[in-house]
């Protein structure tokens, strides 16, 4: 079993008769009925064992789900692996709503993660801590379950509401400016931090008094050397996280599911108590989804035999040779195969299998001689009856045509397992394999595709997570990005990627980069827009934005609206706008060129965002009669990063154009309008001139309304005079600027990022 096995994709179950399903509900750990008989998806079946996220123990996603095996007298309940039954499996949708439960913390989430929780010895330590100063920080190394014991804690305070605080990795921490409302229970990760202050320990504990006053509370994740150093005063909120046994884990995982699984027959075998009794608890959890995997399977897809089906003892023993198989990723049994199978075509079918599993025979059968091809072989000879047909390849494959049709594998795992031999197998393929496998959608033409982009965009996540290497995922990127049939899968595909706790930050930074000007491709620029508008923004804001804002610099058309739909994206979500303006004009206050530029961009795209009712500028919506006093100095930084590092006129001229024939349309925001850009052509330091600003911001006025013939006045004319005469009041050397015709033939170029 590998860390592959984390996000295994959901199983498909169909019942032949009438049942019903329930559901473990945040707040308490008692199950309750589900009032529409199904699960929210009634086609998939979910394990209730934690899917443990890499870099801790048992910090993955839980699924509240029922877990269910037929047996004699039981209502018969058929049931598939992944994708076998023919139908798109959610993988990788199903991965990005699991990695956001696991974020937003959500009430299934708390409560199955409650309900499955295996409590250490010394827990009572922690909730001393918790009910006495309101906080504990839970110091530990990686894999010691630090995340799921914090989940667990904050549950048993009484009426919170749990919630995750935002922020990036290094992000300057204040504790005193955590938002703490009534009734509720932060988490505080801080893995991944290289750095604290070395007071931070005593800003916790000066945070003791707001907590307890607000019946709130504050769990805090943090390595054990970074705690060292920022721990002075605040040894007593410290509890020290060590792993709880992996056979405890099991067991209590395994307890919890509906029908609850023994664990004990399986502990019972020395090879697996061995393993056990080493195991970190992300491993334990490996252990449980592997019997969960072998026990969900009949003793017909068990056995390998053709005769009578193995019961009782005999099955159970199966059961537990099986999870032992599966723990190894059937590596020993792939060895006997390729020994056994010395035949290139067979061994094509089977790695083509793997890659399609649950696609229709014919499909595998003639992918498996494209891949020959890609791999360097001549195309198998199957004209008339010559060379193995289906039926025998897919028997020799050690592969089931369900339906008679569709190509599977009752080895739990199996699939994943051969991809994985052949990836350390023949290492010198690597190269032709992904360019064949990365192609397999476009080579499918015509026929649907969703099934296969879907499996290979979950194989692809598990490899690059178990790996902690984008390599795979580069390769399928670039190929998909410029397919519009297959875009969709790509962006849950880095969606998930993003939010992943091991690979997130890797994955965020590669959206950096390929944001960036020097980045040639559109298709993958436009590509990030789409990510950054999406979930990735509700989890990690401030990257997301930066990224469009990033994005924002490039001056390409096509790219433009897409910067500016992503933009809007963000801009709906009520929640983030206080944010987004703050963050925006952070970066336009920045001393860093790159990052003013990339604020006064981001600037642009928002203030060009129009009421679709009014089509006023929707920063300007939330004040009433034009009263901007609470947001001018934002709305004043942006204007100034624009006037600093002057974008092409047309480029501003959509915002700033929008703006002013607001001051057209209603002249009592002309005022205001005065004041903003006063303010942003005003020189910030003593170093600074007016000058080159206010030379561009005529240059704007001057396209926006040029001179009429005779000198005739307009509307436009009127107010382009207006604000450049309350602009040129500020400094005699302006007032001089401002001369009669002088605005209507302004020669300057714009520069960008000069030296002001």
């Amino acid at each position: 079993m590998t860390l592959a096995d984390d996000e295994r994709l959901a199983r498909t179950v169909s019942a032949e008769a009438q049942g019903t399903t329930e559901q473990v509900t945040a707040g308490n750990q008692a199950a309750v009925p589900d009032p529409t008989g199904s699960t929210p998806e009634s086609h998939l079946l979910s394990r209730t064992a934690v899917d443990g996220a890499p870099g801790d123990g048992d910090s993955g996603y839980q699924d509240a789900a029922v877990y269910r095996r037929g047996s004699p007298g039981d209502v018969q309940v058929n049931i598939h692996v992944g994708n076998q039954s023919g139908g798109l499996a959610a993988g990788i949708v199903e991965n990005v709503r699991r990695l956001l439960n696991y974020h937003d913390l959500t009430p299934d989430y708390i409560a199955a993660c409650a309900t499955a929780f295996a409590e250490p010895p010394t827990l009572h330590e922690a909730q001393q801590r918790l009910r006495e100063h309101h906080i504990v920080v839970l110091v530990g190394a990686p894999d010691s379950g630090r995340h799921h014991t914090a989940v667990a804690l904050l549950q048993q305070r009484p009426g919170v509401v749990l919630r995750e605080v935002r922020r990036e990795v290094n992000d300057r921490l204040d504790v005193a400016a955590l938002g703490i409302e009534r009734l509720s229970g932060w988490l505080l990760d801080l893995r991944g931090e290289s750095q604290l202050e070395s007071s931070f320990g005593r800003a916790l504990l000066g945070e003791r008094d707001r907590l307890r006053a607000r019946e709130s509370y504050l769990a805090v994740i943090v390595d054990e050397d970074l705690w060292n150093t920022a721990n002075a005063g605040a040894a007593e909120l410290e509890y020290p996280c060590r792993p709880v046994a992996a056979d405890a884990i099991v067991t209590a995982r395994l307890s919890v599911l509906t029908p609850p699984i023994d664990a004990r027959p399986y502990l019972a075998d020395t090879r697996i108590s061995d393993r056990l009794a080493r195991a970190i608890p992300v491993e334990a959890v490996q252990w449980v989804h592997a019997i969960i995997d072998v026990e969900a399977r009949s003793a017909s897809q068990l056995s390998e035999d053709d005769g009578a089906e193995p019961t009782g003892d005999d099955l159970l023993r199966l059961r537990v040779e099986t999870v032992w198989r599966v723990h190894g990723n059937w590596r020993k049994q792939l060895v006997d195969w390729h020994r056994a199978h010395r035949d290139s075509q067979v061994r094509h079918f089977l790695l083509a299998a793997a890659v399609l599993e649950g696609c229709p025979a014919g499909l595998v059968f003639t992918s498996s001689g494209d891949l020959a091809v890609a791999l360097g072989e001549s195309r198998p000879d199957n004209t008339g009856l010559r060379g193995a047909g289906i039926l025998e390849m897919a028997h020799d494959a050690g592969a089931t045509l369900a339906d008679d049709d569709l190509v599977t594998f009752d080895k739990p795992g199996y699939a994943d397992a051969i991809l994985d031999y052949f990836w350390i197998d023949r290492q010198h393929l690597q190269t032709k394999f992904m360019t064949w496998l990365c192609g397999l959608p476009q080579a499918l033409g015509d026929l649907p595709t969703d099934a296969v982009t879907d499996r290979i965009a979950s194989y692809v996540l598990r490899w690059s997570v178990r790996h902690r290497s984008l390599t795979l995922l580069r390769e399928v990127a670039a190929e998909w990005v410029v397919d519009e049939q297959v875009r969709p899968i790509l962006r849950h595909l880095l969606t998930a990627a993003s939010l992943d706790p091991a690979l997130g930050k890797q994955m965020r930074d590669e959206l950096l980069a390929w944001a960036k000007p020097e980045q040639p491709s559109v298709a993958m620029k436009t590509m990030v827009a789409e990510v950054c508008a999406g979930e990735l923004s509700t989890i990690h804001p401030k990257a997301a934005l930066y990224r469009i804002a990033t994005l924002a610099r490039d001056e390409n058309t096509e790219l433009a609206s897409a910067v500016s739909a992503a933009v809007a994206a963000l801009w709906r979500n009520a929640d983030l706008r206080s944010d987004l303006v703050r963050q925006i004009s952070i970066w336009c206050n920045a001393a860093d060129a790159a990052r003013r530029s990339a604020g006064a961009a981001a600037f642009l795209t928002l203030a060009a965002l129009r009421d679709d009712n009014t089509g006023q500028p929707q920063l300007l919506a939330r004040t009433q009669d034009w009263d901007v006093s609470a947001e001018h100095e934002r709305l004043v930084a942006g204007w100034r990063a624009v006037m600093r590092v002057r974008p092409p006129v047309d480029a501003v001229l959509g915002a700033l154009g929008c703006w002013l024939d607001l001051a057209v349309t209603d002249p009592e925001f002309l005022w205001p309008l005065h004041r903003i850009l006063a303010g942003a052509v005003r020189p910030t330091g003593p170093t600074e001139t007016p000058l080159r600003s206010f030379v561009y911001l005529t240059s704007v006025l001057v396209v926006w309304a040029p001179e009429q013939p005779g000198g005739q006045e307009t509307a436009r004319t009127r107010v382009r005079e207006s604000v450049l005469s309350h602009v040129a009041s500020l400094a005699p050397e302006l007032e001089m600027l401002n001369a009669p015709g002088l605005a209507a033939a302004p020669n300057e170029q714009p520069v960008a990022n000069p030296d002001v």
